[in-house]
């Protein structure tokens, strides 16, 4: 949702950022994002300190089967530990966990929140909490976290510490190609096959340390599977559900999802489906690297510009140089004021919703992230925000330290998601009081 070289596990708003395809900071230089769903070996961590659930207790796992990786820990604190907590806007979030609620409700309330991170116990930890959100009124929604969370900072070393920014843009688009709206917006192709290495993992009951985890994508050819085509070489057959300049097509593949405006002025939402499964190589490498376009104009308005004045054959040459693509389905835009579904399942809230790492903390937890952001007018100002975790993203998937923020939608959205960058964010956890007393288990980092 959202720059974003979004994941590709469900649906979400980070595209190569990722899910909106949906979170990071956006291309600003075009460099930074990796692709959303390439298949990481990530680094395990140590055992970390985390809340007791009011589930069995989870068997300690074999000190042998943890390598070394970045530390994570969970430490009591108090609302009054967390920076201008009274002047917080607790509102907005208390309705990005309202709808995180919804999802909950819907899953097994013995299942854990997070199957790769416990620290959130069980769905059924979190109901009361729920509850009581559905009561809550907005112009006292931090007494309602007070009244039904504790605090807890979150400690880690290693992995990345940084806070950056994503939104969903909105573009001009067509139903039919028509000059200025070449480029075709594709849907999820019917022979796409997603296979998700963990249940390979499972079938053949390898431990922990195992390197089956991720998720491929890929076709069947004859009796095997091989990967999807890449761009340069997709099927001519393709269903497109919208056409659109190339330059606002490539950025919509990297934010993972946007909002398409029509000459009659309806609009619809080009929501993340799935990636083709190829790496991720920005064109403003290549742009750069050939010196088509200067540094100083590597934003996607100056490549934009340089795609009007350049033959068609020399925009599809570069172009094809990142054979990763992303594939949408059109859906209504029902409630404007809300973003895409993010990896959770719900509709991303502005300055609510965040992007994190799902190894770490579980979708639907609430986090307090403090941190430098961007000041009206240039220039940086603090930046302290109560968030629900409801997105991923590639280049998230990096540590308990790492999210990516989602500032809304539009021109506006994105000018503030793209300043946001800023280096060793402070986080908080807030867990529902259900979940009782801290304990220490050792849990390996999935993948």
């Amino acid at each position: 949702m959202t720059q974003a070289q979004r994941d590709h596990r469900a649906p979400s708003a980070r595209g190569i950022r990722r899910p909106l395809c949906a979170g990071l900071a956006i291309v600003a230089a075009g460099f930074l994002l990796a692709s959303c769903e390439t298949i990481e070996t990530p680094a395990p961590v140590t055992p970390p300190v985390i809340p007791q659930s009011v589930s069995p207790p989870v068997p300690p796992i074999p000190p042998a089967a943890i390598p070394s990786g970045p530390t994570f820990a969970l430490r009591a604190a108090r609302f009054d530990d967390l920076p201008d907590w009274q002047s917080a806007d607790a509102a907005r979030t208390l309705g990005a966990f309202q709808r995180s609620c919804q999802r909950l409700r819907a899953r097994d309330p013995n299942a854990k929140l997070g199957a790769n991170a416990p620290y959130g116990g069980i769905i059924a930890d979190w109901l009361p909490a729920c509850a009581a959100a559905d009561s809550a009124d907005p112009a006292g929604a931090r007494r309602f976290f007070e009244q039904n969370f504790n605090v807890f900072s979150v400690e880690s070393t290693g992995g990345q510490a940084k806070l950056t920014g994503y939104y969903e843009p909105v573009f001009a688009a067509r139903r039919f190609p028509e000059p200025g709206f070449p480029e075709p917006i594709l849907a999820r192709p019917a022979d796409l096959l997603r296979i998700d290495l963990s249940e390979f993992a499972r079938a053949l009951g390898s431990g922990p340390d195992t390197n089956l985890r991720g998720t491929l994508w890929g076709r069947v050819t004859g009796q095997t599977v091989a990967p999807y085509p890449e761009r340069a070489a997709l099927p001519g057959e393709l269903r497109a559900i919208a056409y659109t300049h190339p330059a606002d097509l490539y950025d919509l593949q990297v934010q993972g999802s946007g909002r398409l405006m029509f000459p009659d002025g309806s609009q619809s939402r080009a929501a993340y489906s799935a990636p083709n499964g190829r790496k991720w190589n920005s064109i403003f490498i290549a742009l750069r690297d050939r010196g088509l376009v200067a540094a100083g104009e590597l934003t996607f308005a100056g490549v934009r510009a340089w795609m009007d004045r350049s033959p068609p054959a020399l925009v599809r040459e570069i172009l094809n140089t990142d054979p990763s693509v992303i594939f949408f389905d059109l859906e209504p835009v029902t409630e404007p004021m809300l973003g895409p579904r993010g990896a959770q399942g719900v509709p991303l809230t502005a300055m609510g919703s965040a992007a994190v790492d799902p190894a770490f903390h579980p979708y639907g937890t609430v986090l307090f992230i403090s941190a430098r952001g961007p000041k009206e007018g240039g220039g940086e100002q603090p930046l302290n925000v109560l968030v629900v975790a409801q997105d991923t993203g590639g280049a998230i998937r990096r540590g308990p330290l790492r999210a990516d923020l989602f500032y809304g939608t539009g021109p506006e959205a994105g000018a503030r998601a793209g300043r946001q960058n800023a280096a060793d964010p402070r986080f908080w956890t807030l867990l529902p009081k259900g979940l009782g007393a801290l304990a220490q288990n050792s849990v390996p980092r999935a993948g």
